[in-house]
């Protein structure tokens, strides 16, 4: 009779060990299952019986050991199926239906055990009938109106800002948003005619991501926008027209796969360096 409560096995290994206690009830050895998961990197797969382990009594015994780092994960996973057929008249073995119902009840705990590992809106939450959106790559799920919607995604700190901008923009009226942010004529677009060109083989990584432009407010203060790749650490992006240079060379950290900064010269040079 299954009696307790159900919770995976899971061992630290040591590059020894290949024996490993199951310490929860099971009707079958065919509902075990064992996983291996690499603990840095997260990777999981699924070892086959008999090939990788075998179930004898109350634990497993494993072909191959591993060494620390990794993790031996043992499951209860049932098929969720009937396969008695009670007939009319016919005897009713008390040894047949308790098996039955314990397949019941580990079949629940197995879903109880499912469900531990969800995210769960909280017993008092006002929402239900909350779904996902079909997912797109380079977006983030953000709530809306009390649903899950999908929005670009840049990165933590871009996303804050991005949030910060629809409040911003929220408060503004198409005219102030213009003078704040500029309109797309204010934009100077690298590559584009008439505008500086890449140099040293940088380019737009395109796609979702904005060109790279500059613009100068009202104030004088240059605005940056866009994301390039391709060109080598230390060499030139760009040079400014000589009535948007710096009257003394200018530091700027800005995002990238690693720490790093652009540098914009006196002379007009836009350098993009690893910091």
């Amino acid at each position: 009779m299954v009696t307790g409560t159900y919770t995976p096995d899971r061992y630290n290994t040591n590059g020894a060990q290949t024996e490993f206690d199951i310490t929860f009830e099971f009707t079958s050895e065919d509902h075990i299952h064992v996983w291996i998961r690499n603990k840095t990197t997260g990777i999981s797969s699924e070892l086959s019986n008999p090939t990788d382990f075998s179930v004898s009594g109350a634990e497993i015994i494993t072909v191959d050991t591993w060494p620390a780092g990794y993790e031996l994960i043992i499951k209860r996973v049932l098929v969720l199926k009937q396969n008695t057929d009670y007939i009319r008249n016919d005897p009713l073995p008390s040894d047949k239906v308790e098996w039955d119902f314990d397949k019941v009840v580990e079949m629940v705990q197995q879903h109880e055990e499912m469900f531990s590992r969800a995210a769960l809106l909280g017993p008092a939450s006002k929402y239900s009938d909350v779904g996902l959106p079909e997912p797109e790559d380079k977006y983030n799920l953000i709530w809306n109106a009390g649903k899950l919607i999908n929005a670009l995604r840049f990165g933590a700190s871009d996303f804050a800002i991005q949030l910060f901008m629809a409040t911003f923009l929220e408060s503004l009226t198409q005219e102030a948003a213009v003078i704040a942010l500029g309109a797309d004529s204010d934009w100077h677009e690298i590559g584009a005619a008439g505008e500086p060109a890449f140099e040293n083989s940088w380019a737009n990584v395109g796609g979702v991501y904005a060109n790279m432009a500059f613009r100068i407010d009202a104030d004088k203060f240059m605005h940056w926008r866009g994301r390039v790749d391709g060109g080598a650490d230390g060499t030139s992006v760009f040079t400014l027209p000589v009535d948007k240079r710096p009257d003394e060379q200018l530091e700027i950290p800005v995002r990238a796969e690693a720490a790093a900064y652009i540098s914009i010269h006196t002379n007009g040079e836009v350098y993009l360096h690893a910091a």
